[in-house]
């Protein structure tokens, strides 16, 4: 059999499905035209000679007989066909109660991370999808008020297909008073304003004097984290939360400590401010207070943060007015840029500001 040249035009199908070759080889006859093979053709040795194919599969040898060639891909491989992307999705069961307003509060996590938040009965689905052959974990980050959680199915591989649903089974769990004992505070006029987990606020006015008495509105379960801090403080008095502030729940009542101490606040005047000029004055280095001109009547200031009796203070000036200077006065009358509390607010320290 003589062999000739010959041409080959391979097409690919596209890149996010495997990859299909269709083979046409021709000859060139020498005649400056190319001709293809035709299938039904006969060998030199009265076989049939069907066309080649990258693996040579269901061919027919020179002799006649058929080849075994590999099928498929042509290095017997497979073809990654790219991130294929499925969802994993929970089904939750439970939160209903009897007054018609399911239990809030519910938040999933797949792979410790990736909330979700679920305020119903029902299926859900997580926001971020998996490629296949890659692990997921489904666990149940924040119980609802007033349910234990479990999670079934929770775990395992995406096999090609989206995972089943995981099982979260929820049931009424005992809950617990989130209870703080202030004091110190006396009658604010101000309130006090606490803040459990960065939310659930609670205004309190008066120092506790029973367990009725300044508790958060919502209760926790066994098992639950919590974090009390101050929101706002109450005026004229500085308080602070003791270290039983967080913790995790137990099977009684959450008490925490709050005590407050009387506070002084640290201020005082501007004057010379010309224009639309302003200052900015800063305490202990931070507590920035803008003062700006009002025609030529001193401009009065109050740094927001209040101090302890007996605590250091010292008034800076941060940045100067646009073509002025201003500096602390030592004036009779005037109290010191810098000093201590003494049982009193301080608030005659004076500032002039110059044009040169």
């Amino acid at each position: 059999m003589k062999l000739r040249p010959s041409h080959c035009i391979i097409l690919f199908a596209s890149v996010l499905t495997p990859v299909l070759a269709n083979v046409g080889c021709g000859s060139d006859d020498g005649d400056g035209f190319t001709t293809t093979p035709d299938s039904g053709a006969k060998n030199d040795s009265g076989g049939t000679d069907s066309g080649a194919s990258p693996s040579d599969s269901g061919g027919n040898s020179e002799d006649g007989g058929t080849s075994g060639g590999d099928s498929g891909t042509g290095d017997g491989g497979t073809i990654d066909a790219g991130p294929a992307i499925y969802v994993v999705s929970a089904t939750v069961d439970g939160l209903a109660s009897d007054s018609g307003v399911p239990a809030q509060g519910l938040v999933l996590q797949n792979n410790g991370g990736n909330n979700l938040a679920v305020n119903a009965d029902g299926t859900s689905q997580f926001t971020q999808r998996l490629p296949n052959n890659t692990t997921y974990a489904v666990t149940v980050y924040q119980r609802p008020a007033g349910r234990s959680c479990t999670v079934e199915k929770g775990t395992g591989t995406v096999k090609g297909a989206n995972p089943e649903a995981a099982l979260v089974h929820c049931v009424p769990a005992p809950t617990y008073v989130l209870h703080v004992n202030v004091s110190g505070l006396g009658n604010a006029a101000q309130p006090l304003i606490l803040r459990n987990n960065g939310g659930d606020d609670l205004r309190v006015f008066t120092d506790t004097q029973n367990a009725n008495q300044n508790n958060f509105a919502h209760q926790l379960g066994t098992g639950d984290k919590y974090a009390v801090t101050i929101a706002q403080q109450p005026g004229g008095r500085k308080c602070t939360v003791g270290s039983d502030g967080s913790g995790t729940v137990g099977t009684a009542t959450v008490n925490v400590t709050v005590t407050c101490v009387p506070a002084y606040t640290v201020g005082g005047a501007v004057q010379g401010l010309t224009g639309t000029n302003s200052v900015v004055l800063q305490n202990n280095g931070g507590d920035d207070t803008k003062v700006t001109a009002n025609g030529n009547t001193p401009v009065q200031f109050t740094f927001p943060t209040s101090l302890e009796d007996g605590a250091a203070y010292k008034v800076t000036v941060h940045t100067q007015p646009t073509g002025q200077t201003c500096t602390a006065s030592t004036a009779a009358g005037s109290q010191p840029a810098e000093g201590k509390i003494d049982g009193a607010n301080v608030n005659r320290i004076v500032f002039n500001c110059t044009t040169p």
